[in-house]
C-alpha cells in the first residue's frame, strides 16, 4: 500500500504544471489559433447578417454583442485590423483567387511584427505592414 501511495505522489508531482513555463505553446501558435477562429466567426456573423452589414464597424459591433471579439482583444483594440471590404466578408464563396488570398484580419504584435490570416485560411507572419488599411 505504501509503495502504491508513494508511486501516486511521484506521478502526481511529475505531472504538475510548473509555473512560468510555456510548455511549447508560443505566441505564434496562440495568434494562429485566435486568427483562424476569429476568421470563421466573423465570416459566419457577416453571412448571417448580410442585410445589416454596411461597414466593418457594424461587423465588429455584431461580434462584440455575441462576445466573439474577446480572444482578439487580448492583443489590444488598436492592434487589430479587419479588411474593410464588407463585400468580401459577406461572400459565401471566394471564387477570385486574389480575393481569397487577401488579408482578412491583421494583428500587430510589435512594431515590425504582424500576423495575418487570409480569407482562404492561411496564416502569414510579416515584418512590415501587410496591407494599406492596417493603420
Amino acid at each position: 500500500m505504501r509503495l502504491a501511495f508513494t508511486l501516486l505522489i511521484v506521478v502526481t508531482l511529475v505531472g504538475c504544471e510548473r509555473p512560468g513555463e510555456d510548455h511549447g505553446v508560443t505566441d505564434d501558435v496562440r495568434a494562429k489559433n485566435t486568427l483562424k477562429a476569429a476568421l470563421l466567426e466573423l465570416r459566419l456573423v457577416a453571412h448571417d447578417n448580410k442585410d445589416r452589414l454596411n461597414s466593418i464597424s457594424n461587423l465588429i459591433t455584431l461580434m462584440e454583442q455575441r462576445d466573439h471579439m474577446s480572444p482578439l482583444l487580448t492583443y489590444g483594440r488598436s492592434n487589430i485590423f479587419l479588411n474593410p471590404e464588407t463585400s468580401i466578408w459577406m461572400g459565401s464563396s471566394l471564387s477570385d483567387r486574389n480575393e481569397a488570398s487577401e488579408c482578412a484580419i491583421v494583428i500587430r504584435r510589435n512594431t515590425n511584427d504582424y500576423v495575418c490570416v487570409t480569407f482562404d485560411g492561411r496564416v502569414v507572419k510579416e515584418n512590415r505592414r501587410p496591407a494599406q488599411w492596417c493603420e
